[in-house]
């Protein structure tokens, strides 16, 4: 029985709930988002008489924080600034993009979804190279090149009142740059993630 109230006031809150309002032209929105992850990578090289195989785990970490501007009612223009960091001696990615996001609150809800499509830059790209030397694919690139970055995302936001709300969304990050060595290309990178954060309207 208990169990039964609970899902019908929490039915109640998530799709018969309308006192908040956000959304509207020229509302301002800043979001924190972040996730944090581990890697391995298995590598194969040359000992003294056989190949041999080894490991190594990575740990990682992404920050954002993201400042919207609604220009219409539901569409915003957001600057999104990030790092991504390792565990290691590499540099992390500065991360510097333009987001066109769409929301679309569901009526009488709490619920809200949204979509981004943007573009951008960073100073470098964190990646793994095969060292045979040294048996290690840790490695950070950029030299001062641009790196471009397409970014698409899909999530959903829970309002939980008319100046905050949670976040869950599915990140796309595909960089590009041309960086070449004397028998490898690093031609770029593609990332999934899932970002879990808090948004503030004002």
């Amino acid at each position: 029985m208990k169990r039964k109230i609970f899902i019908i006031i929490f039915a109640y809150f998530i799709f018969y709930n309308n006192v908040y309002t956000q959304f509207k032209k020229g509302d301002f929105e800043m979001s924190f988002a972040g996730n944090i992850g581990s890697t391995k990578i298995i590598f194969e090289y040359q000992g003294d008489d056989k190949m041999k195989t080894g490991s190594e785990t990575y740990y990682y970490a992404d920050i954002f924080l993201e400042t919207s501007y609604f220009i219409i009612d539901n569409v915003s223009l957001q600057i999104d600034f990030g790092i991504s960091i390792m565990n290691s001696s590499i540099n992390p990615d500065i991360i510097l993009i333009l987001n066109a996001v769409y929301n679309y609150r569901i009526k009488n809800s709490i619920v809200a979804v949204f979509g981004k499509l943007g573009y951008g830059i960073s100073n470098s790209i964190i990646s793994f190279e095969y060292n045979p030397s040294y048996a290690t694919y840790t490695g950070s690139y950029g030299g001062g090149e641009k790196v471009n970055i397409l970014n698409s995302s899909l999530g959903t936001m829970i309002i939980l009142s008319d100046v905050f709300a949670v976040i869950a969304e599915i990140n796309y990050k595909n960089f590009s740059i041309g960086k070449r060595g004397y028998d490898w290309s690093l031609l770029g990178k593609k990332k999934l993630s899932l970002l879990l954060g808090m948004s503030f309207f004002f």
